[in-house]
């Protein structure tokens, strides 16, 4: 059973510990009142509330129950399980360091460990490409010494729209903030607006196929 699985990564010496992970008592109780509230829900009790200190390992003990769920339930189907986020930081954190480490863990269960698993991120979130021109546009016509600048920008653009992610927190992540005079209010793809951004549209479509979103 699910209970019986998160028992075994959790406990003293268990799988988590074995692979180089720490057993703490209150993040094992933690994962196990995750896997009842998957494994035993009901119409007078849909709803958990749980609450844990700093350091207690709150990431683990969702997650795990949620992915061991998800492989061992074959007809799990089109159904999603959403996490949501406080910070971009720590979705990506959850994404690119905690993920990978507890796919690991299914296969020490002789657990299918390959889920589809992807980060979603609101619409206003994606560079908008015909927006950054239009941008880059105005202020070079008002400052022509900048053309270069600004021709350097959209350069990068168009290549985290082909090839990355399209998502404007990332540009900044890498390379810093935009040139001076463009905010994200002025390059962001809106909502209304009709989507010129290819990694967007694959975005959407990962997002439909996964069996776990982190938003």
């Amino acid at each position: 059973t699910l209970i019986e699985y998160v028992d075994r990564v959790f406990k003293e010496g268990g799988v988590l510990a074995q692979l180089g992970g720490r057993s703490v008592a209150e993040q094992h109780q933690y994962a196990i009142s995750v896997a009842k509230s998957i494994t035993h829900p009901s119409e007078e009790n849909r709803l958990s509330l749980l609450q844990a200190d700093t350091g207690i390992g709150k990431s683990f003990g969702y997650l795990i129950p949620l992915m061991i769920h998800v492989a061992m339930t074959p007809d799990f189907g089109d159904k999603k399980f959403i996490i949501s986020t406080f910070t971009r930081q720590l979705q990506k954190q959850i994404f690119s360091e905690d993920i990978p480490f507890l796919r690991k863990v299914l296969s020490a269960l002789d657990l299918p460990s390959k889920q589809n698993i992807c980060i979603r991120i609101g619409k206003q979130g994606f560079f908008s490409l015909s927006r950054v021109r239009t941008a880059c546009s105005k202020i070079a016509q008002n400052d022509p010494t900048r053309t270069k600048e600004l021709k350097d920008f959209l350069l990068i653009v168009e290549d985290i729209c082909e090839y990355g992610s399209g998502i404007w927190a990332d540009y900044i992540e890498e390379y810093g903030d935009f040139p001076a005079g463009i905010t994200t209010n002025d390059i962001c793809l809106l909502h209304h607006q009709k989507n010129d951004n290819e990694a967007y549209l694959l975005h959407l479509e990962h997002a439909s196929l996964a069996s776990i979103i982190i938003t």
